[in-house]
């Protein structure tokens, strides 16, 4: 839906949609890009794959049908994309699951970034988060062989999740003082204003009390490892829930109750009150 949305606001523009898994790229994710396109008022544009599997000319002809006045409209790959892809026509990018390092965000959110206007707020880079996108690039992570490895890289990803679900500052400038934390010289960074999601105050949730969510979840993960739809299903139905957000609790959006998981699994140690060894086990047992 909201692909469908962004390229009908924008007739002739282009959009990347990226993903993590080449699986995903080929398989799910291109399917809903089809039909995404398939919504618009033109229901006109082709897809292109973009993945490390992807041979070199083939890659090439790709990149040039997209780069081009007309070619493809959609490009739908994974981190090979961040070689080469740059359409003056596309003016932002789609994240489905996280990326696995700030480094890889800031790549991707430059790629929707080229159509050299100076209008503000014309390019956009959304993100759509969920925990079992976490869970598998956690997974992926912690099967690294090489202990130095999997530390540098579980490091990078509790980063990336901790400054997307859980921002103190904007977003621009935060990512901007990350990657220049190296220089010798620091210029002050000022606030994007209303360009971020957390300057114009759309991030994230609502707040609650996180103790009495931990609560809930202990509950819930008294008996051992759950399906994602049950975790849903308990929450939804829980009292406790409706002290956090009231009698209209069970209305309860999914992608709420994804923020709320994200944001204790990101910062565990923040919550004061009672025992916090069940939460330590949802980065291993959500399903």
């Amino acid at each position: 839906d909201a692909l469908a949305k962004q390229l009908d606001g924008h007739p002739r523009k282009k959009r990347l949609v990226y993903v993590t898994a080449k699986n995903a790229a080929e398989g799910c994710i291109r399917d809903n890009a089809e039909k995404a396109i398939a919504r618009t008022k033109s229901n006109e544009g082709d897809i292109s794959v973009i993945t490390g599997d992807s041979g070199l000319m083939e890659k090439i002809y790709d990149v040039n049908q997209f780069n081009s006045e007309g070619g493809s409209r959609v490009i739908v790959g994974t981190e090979a994309c961040n070689c080469g892809v740059s359409s003056v026509l596309c003016n932002g990018a789609e994240r489905v699951g996280m990326p696995r390092n700030l480094l890889d965000l800031s790549q991707e959110h430059g790629r929707g970034n080229r159509t050299n206007s100076d209008s503000r707020n014309e390019n956009e880079y959304h993100l759509h988060l969920s925990i079992d996108g976490f869970v598998q690039l956690f997974v992926q992570t912690m099967s690294t062989e090489s202990k130095t490895e999997r530390k540098l890289l579980l490091d990078d990803l509790m980063e990336t999740l901790n400054f997307l679900v859980l921002p103190a500052d904007c977003y621009h400038t935060t990512l901007e003082t990350k990657l220049e934390e190296l220089h010798t010289t620091k210029d002050p960074k000022q606030p994007c204003g209303d360009s971020c999601s957390f300057c114009n105050a759309s991030h994230g949730t609502d707040p609650f009390e996180k103790t009495d969510l931990v609560t809930v979840l202990n509950v819930i993960f008294h008996n051992g490892p759950i399906q994602l739809m049950q975790l849903y299903k308990e929450l939804k139905s829980s009292e406790s829930m409706s002290k956090l957000f009231g009698p209209q609790a069970y209305k309860l959006p999914m992608g709420k109750i994804h923020a709320l998981i994200l944001q204790l699994i990101a910062r565990p140690k923040d919550i004061r009150h009672g025992d916090n060894s069940e939460l330590e086990r949802i980065q291993f047992e959500i399903d």
